[in-house]
């Protein structure tokens, strides 16, 4: 796509046509990697269109090129306030006023949470057309009609909260809508030389490995999706190939104890033995809570994982939940594999079952 084309799309977006923004620049990713317009645009259009994860990502690509652009920054703080991510809204509106002291979204925000502290009434506030206030600035006119839409997409879909999570009980459909948007360029160039990786494929095999991620998540098979794309990213794979391999991996929805079976987990032994290949995978596990400690902010404990007739190891856990635990209480929990600096394995848990003996 020559200039002609980002034109063309800056056109698309001032009228406020955000889906045909996405479809005209998705395709030319690899050609603009280095453009600050091509990915604020991208991003924002993603926004209004209701995908928050594709949005997030190009926006954090659009910060990688320039970084203290204020307007990024208020899109960003306001994806992370539908996804539930508080803190990191507060950290960048924080960011905002130390670039530009008087900017009245900012400090609206950090007023919003300082004011309305109870998470149902931020779901509604984010459900609202007063979101509009802590938005980068748009024409009025078309903004209205977009959040319009989206609100209606949203109630249509009988999909609450901050985020629209495609769960696959909640589909009708057999195949995740929108996969086809991610290939690789058919050019050479998809190996990075540079240095030494934890894995090393040849480029036939770097195809293979996305074309199964991207087959799985069609599928909604996104914990065995998350491990392909694991592979790549730790892999020889080029920064074009990751790039758009963490695009692919915002499509990862969060599961619930309705959603998420002992079939869909990985075992302990697994995560432990590989867990560069598990991190951001869902795990599902059961055992008894030790050591707890509790803070305002978080609920941490070590995790015996087994029960009366296997025992696994421990693994620590932290909880941003309120959850009545105390120690030698058996638990299932419902969590994401994280990695601290040194490569251990954590446990963030999402959400708790208490196990009664019987």
């Amino acid at each position: 796509m020559a200039l002609k084309g980002l034109k063309k799309a800056r056109r698309l977006f001032n009228s406020g046509k955000y889906i045909e923004v996405v479809r005209l620049l998705e395709p030319s990713i690899f050609q603009y990697r280095e453009s600050f317009s091509f990915f604020y645009l991208l991003g924002v259009s993603c926004f209004y269109s209701g995908d928050l994860g594709g949005a997030l990502s190009y926006l954090k690509r659009a910060e990688q090129l320039r970084e203290n652009d204020v307007n990024t920054q208020l899109a960003l703080a306001v994806i992370f306030l539908k996804k539930a991510e508080k803190e990191n809204s507060l950290r960048i509106w924080l960011k905002i006023l130390e670039i530009d002291p008087k900017n009245k979204k900012a400090r609206r925000g950090l007023n919003l949470i300082r004011k309305t502290p109870e998470p149902e009434d931020i779901i509604a506030f984010c459900n609202s057309n007063r979101i509009n206030s802590l938005l980068p600035k748009q024409n009025k006119k078309i903004l209205s009609k977009v959040l319009f839409f989206i609100t209606t997409f949203i109630l249509a879909s009988g999909i609450s909260g901050f985020i629209i999570y495609f769960s696959p009980n909640l589909m009708n459909k057999n195949t995740r809508p929108g996969m086809e948007r991610y290939i690789l360029p058919e050019k050479q160039g998809l190996l990075d030389y540079s240095r030494t990786y934890r894995y090393m494929y040849s480029e036939k095999e770097i195809r293979a490995i996305f074309e199964k991620a991207k087959s799985l998540f069609s599928k909604y098979k996104d914990n065995l999706a998350i491990v392909e794309i694991n592979r790549l990213l730790h892999s020889n794979a080029s920064m074009d190939v990751k790039m758009i391999v963490h695009t692919l991996r915002d499509h990862m929805y969060t599961p619930d104890f309705s959603t998420f079976t002992k079939k869909d987990s990985f075992s302990y032994t697994d995560v432990f033995a590989e867990p560069y290949l598990y991190e951001n995978c869902f795990i599902l596990w059961e055992g008894r809570a030790g050591g707890l400690q509790i803070s305002e902010t978080a609920i941490t404990f070590d995790f015996w994982v087994g029960n009366t007739n296997e025992f696994f190891g421990v693994v620590p856990v932290v909880l941003y939940s309120g959850e009545n635990i105390t120690n030698g209480q058996t638990l299932e929990i419902l969590g994401k594999v994280k990695l601290d600096q040194d490569g251990n394995v954590m446990i963030e848990g999402i959400a708790i079952r208490r196990i009664v003996q019987g």
